[in-house]
């Protein structure tokens, strides 16, 4: 009887010695892991910034912004007609529009319309070697900051401006399904575009922008926002257009 206990005491101890070796390793490691995290991410917000490293909340979800420039070629069918799209071609024939059905005339602007031109500046813009840097930066150090600027509301229901998958071309550009055309989702488009302000305005100028990014980015930054209106501007139609007849809708 006691052998018996004494062979299921042993037994015990040696699934206990299992449990330990086969979870422990894996537990440290998640703990090493986890530490290394944290330290980059205040590695990435301290460098050029003005963030003290005890400022950093850990409550805040930083992201790491990488834009994605692959647009795959697509057929879709549209209105009972298949339709091949390749990016830089602008919009297939069969959806096409003429130029003065989309380009500002006169006083009056035109509407927005993805050409070859529009495409080659959205691959400008997401391209640029420094944007990751600068998003990375700025749009953490935002976050960070509307956690410190509002400490009563908990860090996960703060509003975050940009995430990364604003920067996926497949989402910046879509096809609209009723009319066959590609077109630029606006609504990322006008929130990049209030990123950019905050980065530099004729208001604060520069001051953002040197606080979440440091002096040696302030001519990046300038270059990215110029592709941006670049951008913007060949897909919008604003402005001052070629003049012609009067514009009609």
């Amino acid at each position: 009887m006691q052998n018996k206990k004494l062979i299921w005491l042993i037994v015990l101890i040696l699934i206990l010695v299992g449990f330990i070796y086969y979870f422990y390793p894996k537990n440290q490691d998640d703990r090493l892991n986890s530490q290394q995290g944290s330290s980059e991410t205040k590695d990435q917000l301290n460098k050029n910034s003005s963030i003290a490293s005890n400022e950093v909340n850990p409550k805040v979800k930083f992201e790491k912004f990488n834009p994605q420039l692959n647009w795959k070629d697509k057929k879709l069918k549209i209105n009972g007609k298949e339709i091949d799209y390749r990016f830089g071609e602008g919009n297939p024939e069969e959806v096409a529009l003429n130029p003065e059905d989309y380009r500002a005339k006169g006083d009056h602007d035109g509407i927005p319309y993805v050409t070859p031109e529009t495409e080659k500046n959205l691959n400008d813009f997401l391209s640029d070697s420094d944007l990751p840097d600068i998003l990375d930066k700025c749009e953490n150090y935002n976050r960070n900051e509307m956690a410190r600027l509002n400490p009563n509301i908990p860090a996960n229901q703060l509003p975050i401006l940009l995430s990364s998958s604003d920067f996926d071309i497949e989402n910046l550009m879509k096809i609209d399904p009723n009319t066959g055309r590609k077109e630029i989702d606006l609504s990322i488009i006008n929130r990049i575009n209030d990123f950019m302000n905050t980065l530099s305005n004729p208001m604060s100028g520069d001051e953002f922008a040197v606080k979440c990014a440091g002096t040696s980015y302030l001519q990046s930054i300038e270059r990215i926002k110029q592709k941006f209106t670049t951008l913007n501007k060949s897909y919008t139609n604003t402005g001052g257009g070629v003049l012609g007849k009067e514009w009609t809708r």
